[in-house]
């Protein structure tokens, strides 16, 4: 596991996938070649991959509404490139 602030951390899970057939042709790829096939549904497919576990009382987050990709690309990717992307690379370099 590693911390990824105090809010936060990332962790290793595996996911299930029920249908591939239903998923996007190169995300139908990668789950292909990055799965096992799971004894107890033949459809499945499990994926190992991680997740951003949330740390502190779900009460700080707005559990209301589904994310919306579109809306974080639209309101909120310029400021997440700004002050997380940024700040990690420049420490990187």
């Amino acid at each position: 596991i590693e911390k990824q602030g105090v809010d936060y951390e990332r962790t290793d899970i595996q996911v299930q996938i029920p249908d591939v057939s239903s998923l996007d042709e190169d995300i139908q790829t990668l789950v292909t070649n990055n799965s096992n096939k799971d004894d107890n549904c033949l459809s499945s497919r499990i994926l190992k991959t991680q997740a951003y576990i949330w740390l502190k009382d779900t009460a700080a987050l707005d559990t209301t509404q589904d994310w919306d990709f579109e809306e974080f690309r639209r309101d909120r990717l310029d400021w997440y490139l700004q002050f997380t992307v940024k700040p990690c690379r420049d420490e990187a370099e």
